[in-house]
């Protein structure tokens, strides 16, 4: 944790990035369906959801399939201007996310 009197929390996905990466990469990657469905249900749980997803794959994530993926992931125009506007006022940032 930053030391500095006030710390900004920022959640990254459809913030900082222009998408939720994680949605984004399902819909490259996998189909979620029907799990998405069962996991806003409550029938199924994340752990679930993500194993179960992962283990349903329905294209190879190879190096090269990973970096043309994250290179098409926009960054949100006004982040530079946000990390120089908190270091100019001695406001530390902090990236959170759900931790999947």
């Amino acid at each position: 944790l930053n030391r500095n009197p006030i710390n900004l929390f920022i959640d990254f996905d459809g913030t900082i990035s222009s998408t939720d990466i994680g949605d984004t990469f399902l819909d490259e990657f996998a189909v979620r369906e029907p799990l998405h469905s069962q996991l806003l249900k409550g029938d199924i749980n994340v752990k679930e959801f993500w194993n179960s997803l992962v283990s349903q794959l329905i294209k190879p994530i190879t190096s090269e399939a990973l970096t043309s993926f994250l290179e098409n992931i926009s960054i949100d125009s006004g982040f530079a201007l946000l990390i120089e506007l908190c270091k100019k006022n001695n406001i530390g940032i902090i990236i959170v996310s759900d931790g999947l």
